[in-house]
């Protein structure tokens, strides 16, 4: 997957006619039920990265990555588990989603804000694997704002999202009151 991943970023034409079956399969690879596999997380990150490139690029015409159900799919795995190696690109991918998608994004905010609190939300270290240059950590951040003053309804989720887990609601406010600091 890692090499189709990168023939997908830097030599698209090898796959031109082979694009179609590699997506089906991706698309089958996300439909399967979560098996504690040591590589199952892994597999499903680089999947999703994969996706979210072919979605990205203008290189391939696939509705099938483009439609509604593949981005369900998507954020139905997500956060990043397992494999933070590719965790920055997805979450910069849901970033550029979101601003090519509009106006139309709407159906997918609860679900993007689940993923961005989740993330959030993680324990210190899990958190320090994903790496996020300040920038992107800062992006996030300032989405999930804009989400609550948009949809102050979704903020009163939030408990809801982490499980009731104070733990995880403390690391949350933390990460999400930092920026503020750093206005300052």
């Amino acid at each position: 997957i890692i090499f189709i991943h990168s023939l997908i970023k830097y030599k698209p034409e090898l796959l031109a006619d082979k694009i179609d079956p590699i997506i089906q399969f991706f698309l089958q690879q996300l439909s399967v039920e979560e098996v504690s596999l040591k590589f199952y997380w892994p597999t499903i990150m680089n999947i999703i990265s994969a996706i979210f490139t072919l979605m990205l690029s203008n290189t391939f015409i696939n509705e099938a990555i483009k439609s509604d159900q593949c981005i369900m799919l998507i954020l139905s795995k997500l956060p990043v588990k397992g494999d933070y190696v590719e965790a920055c690109n997805i979450y910069q991918s849901i970033l550029d989603f979101i601003r090519i998608k509009g106006k139309n994004i709407t159906p997918f905010i609860p679900e993007i804000l689940r993923v961005f609190v989740q993330t959030l939300a993680f324990s210190p270290r899990k958190f320090e694997k994903i790496n996020f240059d300040f920038p992107l950590f800062e992006k996030i951040v300032t989405g999930v704002k804009y989400i609550f003053q948009s949809y102050p309804q979704l903020q009163q989720q939030v408990p809801e999202i982490l499980n009731n887990d104070n733990v995880k609601y403390n690391h949350f406010i933390s990460r999400l009151n930092s920026i503020n600091a750093n206005e300052k």
